[in-house]
C-alpha cells in the first residue's frame, strides 16, 4: 500500500461512523471518475457571476452567516 493510501486509511479508521456519511459522496465521485480534482482555481479564471458568488460567500462567512460543518453532520 502506498504511503498516501495508508495515511488516508488511518484517517478514515479514526473518523466516527456517523461522520463518514459526509465523505462517502466525495469518495464515490472520485472512485467513479465523475469528478476532476486539479487544485485551486485562480480567481481570474472565473466569469463575473462566479466571482460574484465567491465574494458573496466570503462576505457571508465574515458576517458569521455560515453553518459549521459539525452542524451539517
Amino acid at each position: 500500500m502506498s504511503a498516501i493510501k495508508a495515511e488516508l486509511v488511518d484517517l478514515i479508521n479514526n473518523i466516527p461512523d456517523e461522520k463518514l456519511k459526509a465523505i462517502r459522496p466525495l469518495l464515490t465521485m472520485i472512485y467513479e471518475d465523475t469528478i476532476v480534482i486539479e487544485g485551486p482555481i485562480a480567481f481570474d479564471d472565473l466569469d463575473e457571476d462566479e466571482k460574484a458568488a465567491v465574494l458573496q460567500g466570503q462576505a457571508e462567512y465574515e458576517r458569521g452567516e455560515c453553518i459549521p460543518m459539525e452542524d451539517l453532520l
